[in-house]
């Protein structure tokens, strides 16, 4: 393959995928097929239509999610939705410990809430010192699908509470703590994550 022909093919990929490491091995299947399809014959334009074809499904811009404009590939949003379905485990986990020393000592509670407050403090703190984050990224991660997610089912959960409870005062309140454990969980993933470079998808 000529060098303006690679140049082609990386063009092609990198609108469709932002993930190095996706990207990497994509732009390999996509050497390796279109030059067998050379090698019996056929052209680079022929021959890299028919492997675009092939992968037409895998490189498909799909919506992030329900609470997201923005579109991806669908090979990268399957990537991204593992990453996702991880952070959601960790924080369902830590979440149940959380309940469980709720019922043990409701201060074990409260103190738990103030270390994970703090801890991503501290990691936002890194990423602002040390240039891994912008305020104008961290104000989009506001806007990731799954912070959008949490606001949403924690209006859900504080009304519902509030509505068995009468309590205005929302802190007070258990069931709420816990749930703000979960919404902190994850804040504080999805930042340690961007710290080590990691693709999160920032809307």
């Amino acid at each position: 393959m000529e060098k303006n022909e690679i140049l082609e093919v990386q063009n092609y990929l990198k609108k469709r995928i932002v993930s190095r490491i996706i990207l990497i091995e994509v732009y390999d299947h996509f050497i390796m097929q279109i030059s067998d399809l050379m090698k019996n014959g056929i052209g680079f334009q022929q021959a890299f239509t028919q492997v675009k074809i092939k992968w037409e499904h895998e490189l498909e811009m799909v919506p992030l999610s329900l609470f997201s404009f923005k579109k991806i590939s669908r090979i990268e949003k399957k990537s991204l939705g593992s990453k996702y379905r991880k952070i959601t485990t960790n924080s369902i986990l830590i979440t149940l410990l959380a309940a469980i020393l709720n019922y043990i000592n409701p201060d074990f509670l409260v103190v738990m809430v103030m270390i994970l407050a703090g801890l991503c403090f501290l990691v936002l703190l890194y990423n602002f010192l040390f240039k891994k984050m912008s305020i104008k990224e961290y104000m989009q991660l506001s806007y990731h699908p799954l912070i959008v997610r949490n606001m949403l089912l924690g209006v859900l959960v504080f009304s519902i509470v509030y509505f068995v409870s009468k309590n205005r005062f929302f802190w007070e309140v258990s069931y709420n703590q816990i749930f703000l454990v979960f919404a902190v969980c994850v804040q504080v993933q999805l930042l340690f994550m961007r710290t080590q470079k990691l693709n999160i998808a920032i809307v």
